[in-house]
């Protein structure tokens, strides 16, 4: 099964290099998976590794083990699906947020993250929270 990485399992494989936790916990059981990157997602991670001014030769390896998503024009359609409905029904989630769900929808794949509850609001999203057992 493969997956769609939001932006705190990145934080959590980058955190978790040296010292397993729950991220590379589910990222070695799932060794066989693909984990898809949005560029938004790699766009995040990258702003936050320039402001704690980390090791840009050592960012871009670690980014590069990841399949790049791009968005394409059935992205942009699920996006603008997914603001409508939440918008409609007043549970709206963060830009990125929206950007990394539809290009989990997009694909079929269930989102990598923490942060479930923000996720969980897209109807029909596969959400899988990395840090559980």
């Amino acid at each position: 099964m493969d997956f769609v990485a939001d932006t705190t399992l990145l934080i959590g494989l980058w955190k978790e290099r040296r010292k397993a936790g729950p991220a590379t916990r589910f990222a070695g059981s799932h060794a066989a998976s693909t984990i898809h990157l949005p560029w938004i997602s790699k766009a995040e991670f990258l702003r936050g590794a320039l402001r704690a001014r980390l090791d840009r030769d050592e960012t871009v390896a670690f980014l590069g083990a990841f399949r790049l998503q791009w968005p394409g024009e059935r992205t942009l359609e699920i996006y603008a699906q997914i603001w409508v409905d939440l918008a409609g029904r007043g549970l709206m989630i963060g830009p990125n947020d929206l950007w990394i769900a539809a290009a989990g929808m997009e694909k079929n794949l269930a989102v990598l993250t923490r942060n479930t509850e923000e996720f969980q609001r897209v109807t029909d999203l596969k959400v899988i929270d990395y840090t559980e057992r």
